[in-house]
């Protein structure tokens, strides 16, 4: 199957989030004087370097420049209160959904997190109507070396402090039961972003998942190493807070995901998205659950492949059972084995010459 093609226009009409800056505005009006309503734009080459994060709807992008990082669009603006509506609301048909907020990764603009992951997204979670997928769109430069360097050390931290704004000022009844799930770059977004302080976010989730996580295998250890990004004792224990009683963290690992393969050659170290936490201490044990979706992916033919590289699965139809059903897997505790760099770099060559 393979990546479908981006749509020549992007219509989405369903909920979002944002962190990237608004900068079309009614006018005489600042982002704090927006209502419900009021329609308001943002361009891909923005930041986010406003603390505000915005719920938006009918989003639509504009004629005109389609490079990439240079696309525009127009959208409705959404109170935090009329978003609480509509994600209780769900799909308008009365069925019992609960939003998910879905966090991209590295590589993810707005045209391919709208025209393409999204519309997957759709499709497979309407299947079930369990979880009404929010997708929580931030800033990023891009498929590059430079970009990626860009977006880990400044973007992506940007982005998960401005959705900690969020979630500390907006009241927990607003979004009552609700879960999130973080692809790639995105765990990093809230890992070492918005649960980078010495005190958990205000906010309450019924489970955490964390698919293809593009971040270091170790953060659950009793001692993980600090790395550039420090503090990973407190902000396992951080995101262990903000589970509602009962929640989980499942951490969706496979063993078969070359980008990152690549990534543990980049960062020196094992990728939580490989083969899950290589140890998990002695408070997370009951809460941290290990889904290796390798055998999904296996079970799949070439042709049914959304993604090749086996890394953007995460609204696969395998995938989304997890989220419905995450009573199904909640029992999997058991570390997965896990293979040394030398064995990585023999993967990778094996991928460039196969």
């Amino acid at each position: 199957m393979g990546f479908p093609e981006v749509p020549d226009e992007i219509i989405y009409n369903d909920l979002i989030a944002t962190t990237i800056q608004i900068t079309v505005l009614p006018e005489g009006k600042t982002v704090d004087d927006l209502v419900d309503g009021d329609r308001v734009g943002f361009n891909e080459m923005e930041g986010n370097d406003s603390s505000k994060v915005c719920f938006l709807k009918d989003i639509k992008q504009e004629p005109g420049d389609i490079r990439v990082s240079h696309r525009s669009y127009m959208a409705t603006y959404v109170s935090p209160k009329s978003a609480g509506e509509l994600a209780r609301k769900g799909y308008g048909d009365g069925s019992d959904s609960h939003p998910i907020f879905h966090v991209h990764g590295f590589n993810n603009e707005p045209n391919w997190t709208l025209g393409v992951t999204m519309m997957r997204a759709m499709e497979n979670c309407k299947k079930t109507k369990k979880n009404y997928p929010i997708p929580v769109i931030w800033p990023n430069h891009g498929n590059n070396f430079p970009g990626y360097a860009i977006d880990s050390n400044y973007n992506a931290m940007r982005a998960g402090r401005n959705l900690k704004a969020l979630v500390d000022t907006i009241p927990n009844d607003i979004f009552p039961v609700k879960s999130i799930m973080c692809h790639s770059m995105g765990n990093h977004v809230v890992f070492d972003g918005a649960l980078g302080g010495p005190k958990p976010p205000d906010v309450k989730f019924k489970n955490i998942f964390l698919a293809g996580a593009d971040i270091p295998c170790t953060i659950f250890g009793p001692d993980p190493p600090n790395g550039k990004f420090p503090n990973k004792y407190q902000k396992a224990s951080n995101m262990k807070a903000t589970l509602m009683e009962g929640g989980k963290i499942f951490v969706l690992c496979n063993a078969n995901d070359t980008r990152l393969r690549a990534s543990k050659i980049s960062n020196f170290g094992e990728r939580l998205g490989r083969y899950g936490p290589d140890v998990v201490r002695e408070d997370l044990k009951d809460t941290v659950v290990i889904v290796d979706t390798t055998p999904f992916s296996e079970a799949e033919t070439e042709e049914e492949h959304f993604d090749p590289n086996m890394h953007s699965y995460h609204w696969e139809a395998w995938a989304v059972d997890v989220y419905d059903h995450p009573e199904k897997y909640a029992d999997r505790h058991d570390i997965l084995p896990h293979p040394g760099l030398l064995w990585s770099i023999w993967e990778i060559i094996k991928g460039q010459f196969p």
